[in-house]
């Protein structure tokens, strides 16, 4: 049987173990569960099945460990597996941490390759991925987002934490600058909550006001913003489904200056949106098929430094070329039909990566090393 120490929940690691686990437990892997203070904020009953297993627990057990890079001793194994997924470089206390460890796993080509630079040879990838059943692409799909483009204009939306790794303020100036002069009627749906800064609403909400958008209405879920023929739709909640706000969108608008995975950026294209992303980091597996007219090219590389999670310490990010995000911008809304239907090329360029998949590659790095 495998220990799995991870958090199950809405946040990134939580839904990340989720995924991982259910795939798992689908293919017949035995397992147990063991959550921080075991709970849990997922209504799935499986999860109860789970926890229940640590009645089975032995100290001969593979543990596993998804979670954050600090915590990589603190858990059980006579094999001990860590799987860590970090944006940039680590600190050297966290490098440390990872020496505890038997094997080290890792979402992406990218940071595995980090890893060995750092003098670890015992890195396998596993990749994240989406749920086909959930996130899906088809003709009725394309259909229903030309309906969409010719009642409503162009749509965009973002997802992920408001923060300065995210871009999320520079999307909403890209927005702005590049469309503001448009034929079309333009709406940017911002699903940005971030539960660990208070203000980060208020903080938004002024942005917003300063580059002269008016408030046009707000109730319990959202505020709207209006200028001219651009609207801003800020949700106040995350959303449980939020292939609510994939349906109700056109194209996606990504610029991260660095990630683990972004599982937004690929549940977005595998609903059929054709998105305007970055492409570095944890994104580059993904995205190395993806149409390069979609691509924003990096700018400068400058110092790591939000004041808030990044402080100057871990490196480097790679901040996007603003300029050309905005003219792929206007070049989508000078012909969004065609823009359009490049969702086809989008999605084959991402659909191998499921949550299957991703279980299938665990199972036999499993194998490999021993651990099942």
């Amino acid at each position: 049987m495998i220990d799995f120490y991870c958090p199950i929940n809405n946040l990134g690691y939580g839904v990340h173990s989720y995924n991982l686990l259910k795939s798992l437990d689908a293919l017949g892997v035995d397992f147990a569960l063991f959550p921080p203070n075991n709970i849990t904020d997922c209504p799935d009953t499986i999860v109860e099945k789970w926890i229940s297993n640590q009645k089975r627990f032995n100290k001969n057990d593979t543990g596993v460990m998804i979670f954050h890079e600090q915590f990589m001793n603190r858990f059980y194994g006579k094999l001990r597996i860590g799987f860590p997924v970090f944006e940039l470089n680590l600190l050297p206390e966290d490098i440390e941490k990872l020496k505890t460890l038997d094997y080290i796993l890792q979402t992406s080509e990218y940071f595995k390759s980090y890893l060995n630079s750092l003098g670890f040879n015992n890195v396998f990838v596993v990749p994240e991925g989406f749920n086909p059943e959930i996130y899906n692409f088809d003709d009725s799909v394309m259909q229903k987002k030309e309906k969409l483009l010719n009642e409503r204009g162009l749509i965009f939306s973002h997802i992920g934490k408001m923060e300065e790794r995210k871009s999320t303020l520079d999307i909403v100036n890209v927005f702005t600058q590049a469309l503001h002069n448009s034929s079309n009627k333009c709406t940017l749906i911002l699903n940005v909550v971030n539960p660990f800064l208070s203000n980060w609403l208020e903080l938004l909400s002024n942005f917003i006001y300063g580059i002269e958008y008016s408030k046009l209405q707000e109730d319990e879920s959202t505020i709207s913003f209006v200028k001219d023929n651009l609207k801003i739709i800020v949700l106040k909640y995350k959303l449980k489904n939020i292939r609510e706000i994939y349906d109700s969108s056109v194209f996606g608008l990504y610029l991260s200056k660095a990630e683990g995975w972004n599982l937004p950026l690929i549940e977005s294209i595998a609903s059929g949106l054709p998105c305007v992303t970055t492409n570095n980091t944890g994104m580059s597996d993904y995205l190395k098929d993806y149409p390069l007219e979609f691509i924003v090219p990096s700018g400068q590389s400058v110092l790591a430094n939000d004041g808030i999670w990044f402080r100057g310490d871990r490196g480097n990010w790679d901040s996007p070329d603003l300029g050309e995000a905005k003219q792929i911008l206007r070049n989508i809304a000078n012909s969004p039909l065609s823009y359009l239907h490049k969702a086809k090329d989008c999605y084959k360029s991402i659909k191998n990566f499921t949550w299957e998949m991703s279980a299938q590659k665990f199972i036999s790095v499993m194998k490999r090393v021993g651990g099942l």
